[in-house]
């Protein structure tokens, strides 16, 4: 008999508990509203597992959550792609998120047909009446708008966009003088030489002239010819009304800014807020590297 000791085994773990583990911790992530840690937890997942239904439905949930319909649609096409009983999740709720990643890259037509898709398979689907009520209001159906709300609400109260009505002109024109009292002395007189213009809501053609597409919530877009900016770190060092090209415009669209039933107090800081974020977005910064608003 042998004194000598037994070779050492490999402790090895279950694969399937491996996976099951990881997609648990994306999913706790991404239902505690951490977002971010959601996408990471789902996306080591997919690096072992690139088909795992579990993992792909969390990442293109987390990614849709933080504003990236691109990289969420892509997740939920790869998801259609799997056969139907391996998925796990029902494939209305698949076609809902998929009707909200369409509807943030502006494809209202597809959003649309997204968000039918998801009801014809669960008429009880709130988020799906609620995705394409946004859609018909942004084409201009009205009555189909109101009718896809109401069934919403009927759903899950509370579940629909409030929005006060638009005050008028004047009024608007009195908020965004209020609003240019919290820019800088240099942003102020960059924004006092922009034309104007006043829109209710951001058009397809203007969203999607750029990719990834602009967000249909956008509360304003600076415009103008930035064919021969400088590098943003030297703007910097210059006062924002000597920066060549100037932008030349500045579109407001009143229907988003509208959101949520705000105060006039909320409207004019909101209105600052935005332009101090899209002149960040212009000359290639963060708002932070501009010159410090008045407190």
């Amino acid at each position: 008999m042998s004194d000598s000791p037994p070779a050492p085994v490999p402790w090895l773990v279950d694969q399937t508990l491996v996976r099951d583990l990881r997609r648990g911790k994306a999913e706790q992530a991404f239902l505690a509203g951490e977002f971010h840690r959601g996408l990471v937890e789902s996306d080591e997942l997919l690096y072992e597992n690139p088909e795992d239904p579990g993992g792909l439905w969390v990442f293109a949930r987390s990614a849709l959550a933080l504003g990236d319909a691109c990289t969420a649609q892509t997740a939920l096409e790869q998801l259609l792609d799997l056969a139907e009983h391996d998925i796990g999740v029902p494939m209305g709720h698949i076609q809902t998120e998929m009707a909200f990643a369409h509807f943030l890259q502006a494809d209202f037509e597809a959003a649309r047909a997204a968000a039918s898709a998801a009801l014809t398979l669960d008429r009880a689907l709130a988020a799906a009446w609620v995705c394409l009520g946004m859609v018909e209001e942004r084409l201009g159906r009205a009555e189909a708008m109101s009718e896809a709300f109401e069934r919403a609400e009927d759903l899950r109260p509370g579940s629909t966009p409030k929005r006060m009505p638009s005050p008028a002109h004047e009024k608007w024109q009195r908020l965004l003088q209020a609003a240019s009292q919290y820019l800088s002395k240099d942003e102020a007189e960059l924004v006092s030489g922009l034309t104007i213009t006043w829109e209710e809501w951001p058009r397809p053609a203007m969203l999607t002239s750029v990719l990834p597409p602009i967000s249909p919530f956008i509360e304003l877009l600076i415009t103008g010819d930035d064919a021969e900016r400088s590098d943003p770190v030297d703007m910097l060092d210059a006062a924002l009304q000597k920066v060549v090209p100037s932008p030349t415009g500045m579109t407001i669209f009143t229907a988003n800014l509208m959101r949520g039933q705000p105060s006039t107090a909320d409207l004019v800081d909101r209105l600052a807020r935005a332009i101090r974020s899209e002149l960040a977005a212009w000359l290639g910064v963060t708002v932070e590297d501009l010159t410090p608003s008045p407190s």
